[in-house]
């Protein structure tokens, strides 16, 4: 076990032959999103998810696609309670094509503001 919240692959907990911690049925991954190196921990319900995987999520901004990163036989106990928010589904082509569309925007448009406030001195 490491420091870092995660267990050698395979490892299972007490209890729990699956390989996947859970609790109160929830079995977390974990899934990091572009705009951070944190990450955020997901119940991944029934869905057979993979670290690799592209999902959906539900999180406290909204709707949000994001990358499984840790897969549910390597996440520990403390960090599976964390996982309040669900995965909604697998991520298709589409969403993923939308979510990349949508970060291009946004790069864009702060590269906008941020010569506006240069430009007046702003800030």
């Amino acid at each position: 076990m490491s420091g870092d919240g995660a267990v050698e692959e395979g490892a299972r907990s007490p209890g729990n032959e699956s390989g996947g911690d859970e609790v109160g049925g929830a079995r977390a991954v974990g899934v990091r999103f572009r705009d951070s190196g944190q990450v955020s921990f997901f119940d991944g319900g029934d869905l057979a998810l993979e670290v690799g995987d592209w999902v959906v999520v539900e999180s406290e901004q909204g709707r949000d696609v994001g990358r499984v990163v840790v897969a549910p036989g390597q996440v520990r106990l403390a960090a599976t309670a964390k996982a309040t928010n669900s995965v909604l589904c697998r991520a298709t082509d589409a969403d993923r094509r939308r979510w990349m569309d949508l970060e291009r925007e946004a790069v864009a448009a702060t590269a906008e503001v941020s010569a506006w406030v240069r430009e007046r001195g702003v800030g």
